[in-house]
């Protein structure tokens, strides 16, 4: 059993006991009001005796499994970061019966004439590169520190675990994790560094829309996916970086570039 499967006999058993109606109920502790304060306490002792024999023993193996299946879950997402894991690794899966059909296809579709087309899914996306050689992962820090925060409408994830996760993985020796600005990543052009572009409309002139995700360089007229270019982007800064060359001036804010103005003309002026 996996942790959704945890986690919906939880929920179904909170609400056919009454729970999920106490926890949804319960006042804000952080707040500066002395009367809302002794009402979430008044609460809390009044529901107390109903919270605690719920989460007694009896929810301690489903609790336990929930932990471990998140635990699991991260492990997942930074070993597909890695080398791809085997959901995307066909040949490192641990399936006996598959793994045995597959070999005896591979012997007959050997001794066959015609050629076979193999389908490969995920091709660009999770392959799995060479060993020997080390990940660098490029983390961006527009979403560090803001799980489970809405951005856009949309929460972000939990960014803060996975974040840790590579992190210690790093302390390992597994890996090279870079923190990257994401100032102007997905605003700019990655092929001549160019700020003027458009987005892709839809549509007749009147009741035309425009695509937010596709974007078009107005200078070379590439088509841009904006999280590609902005990846893009952003492994070109990390590059940069390693060079010895620092941030590129394009991705650079105007503060930063104002303040290093003011300093240097606030010095002439005392010399």
């Amino acid at each position: 059993m996996n942790k959704n499967i945890f986690q919906t006999e939880e929920q179904e058993l909170k609400k056919s006991l009454g729970i999920d109606q106490i926890e949804t109920n319960i006042p804000l502790p952080k707040t500066t009001s002395h009367d809302t304060y002794i009402l979430y306490i008044t609460y809390i002792l009044q529901h107390i005796d109903t919270l605690f024999n719920f989460y007694g023993f009896r929810n301690t193996n489903s609790r336990w499994c929930n932990y471990i299946a998140s635990q699991k879950s991260i492990e997942d997402a930074v070993n597909i970061l890695l080398n791809g894991s085997t959901k995307y690794n066909k040949q490192r899966r641990k399936n006996k019966k598959k793994s045995k059909k597959r070999r005896r296809s591979k012997i007959v579709d050997s001794l066959k004439s015609k050629p076979k087309i193999i389908k490969r899914e995920h091709k660009e996306k999770f392959e799995e590169g060479d060993r020997n050689k080390m990940p660098l992962i490029i983390f961006g820090d527009g979403l560090k520190n803001k799980s489970q925060t809405k951005f856009k409408g949309l929460r972000s994830g939990v960014t803060d675990k996975l974040y840790r996760q590579l992190k210690r993985r790093e302390k390992l020796g597994e890996l090279l994790l870079v923190d990257i600005n994401e100032f102007k990543t997905s605003k700019t052009c990655n092929s001549c560094l160019s700020n003027d572009l458009k987005n892709m409309r839809c549509g007749a002139d009147e009741k035309s829309s425009h695509i937010h995700q596709i974007l078009i360089c107005k200078r070379c007229n590439i088509f841009w996916n904006r999280d590609v270019m902005a990846a893009k982007n952003m492994l070109a800064i990390s590059q940069s970086i390693w060079d010895g060359q620092g941030r590129p001036t394009v991705f650079k804010s105007l503060n930063a570039t104002s303040n290093v103005v003011t300093s240097s003309h606030s010095s002439e002026k005392k010399v």
